[in-house]
């Protein structure tokens, strides 16, 4: 199961690298992390993405408050 989450997250990641950069990144990154055997099992893996998600949102909420806020 880990070897098809692994595979997945690297072409995800592959994919999303033009039009979201950081994202993409992050998917290289969990894919290298479940390739080297950082993540363990798929409990680590769920942690991960709810670590990824977490600052994913911070990310959506930081740029919303920048469009709004920002000097013009």
């Amino acid at each position: 199961m880990l070897t098809l989450l692994t595979i997945v997250s690297v072409v995800a990641g592959l994919l999303a690298l033009p039009a979201y950069p950081w994202t993409g990144i992050a998917l290289l990154g969990l894919g290298y992390a479940l390739h080297k055997g950082t993540v363990r099992d798929e409990d680590d893996f769920i942690a991960v993405l709810a670590v990824l998600g977490a600052l994913g949102a911070l990310a959506v909420i930081g740029e919303g408050l920048w469009v709004e806020f920002a000097p013009r």
